[in-house]
């Protein structure tokens, strides 16, 4: 398919496929963005495109953004810096987005998706990606047990984090009790 050629429908039964306008590329794939229940980006082979192809980087930048904004609420703001100076990195990180997290063929739900990620951002101490899986949570109407489930999964891996890298702490301790005391 060309650039300029329309990408296939997502998935039978999808009646509220919207399509950008204008040419949208990706590396070596050209996509579009299905709105309905959910955005998602949907990314589709294209061959051919060369990486340096500059003539595209405009159309591809405004792609990406509005796809963020679209499944967001708002493009995550080191994105937003990002977009102008290195639009590789945002191509980059949208192609890592959906490597991560498939269109469309991924075994889990986009709900339990936004729930691994906000708990793995959160666990991670990485404010910018809590931020943005809490406005994605917002827009998928997550309900707020399912939100603090996460939250506590994520605060129990930390936990046992702080246990596990114990771990030499813990050995030193029992051999403090193996070893006889010497009176002084």
């Amino acid at each position: 398919m060309g650039t300029g050629g329309a990408p296939p429908p997502t998935s039978a039964g999808e009646p509220d496929s919207h399509l950008i306008p204008g040419p949208q590329a990706f590396g070596n794939r050209a996509c579009h963005f299905t709105q309905g229940t959910r955005a998602r980006l949907v990314l589709h082979p294209r061959p051919n495109l060369e990486e340096s192809d500059m003539s595209q980087a405009k159309p591809e930048i405004a792609t990406a953004l509005n796809g963020m904004r679209q499944s967001m609420g708002s493009v995550p703001p080191a994105m937003a810096k990002a977009a102008p100076v290195d639009p590789a990195l945002v191509v980059e990180q949208v192609h890592s987005s959906a490597f991560a997290m498939p269109p469309g063929a991924g075994a889990l739900d986009p709900e339990t998706r936004t729930l691994i990620y906000l708990a793995a951002a959160l666990a991670s101490s990485n404010h910018a990606c809590t931020l943005a899986m809490v406005s994605r949570a917002r827009i998928q109407g997550i309900t707020s047990e399912k939100l603090l489930e996460a939250l506590h999964i994520a605060r129990f891996a930390m936990a046992t984090r702080v246990v596990g890298d114990a771990e030499p702490l813990f050995e030193m301790l029992a051999q403090r009790q193996e070893a006889p005391t010497v009176a002084a």
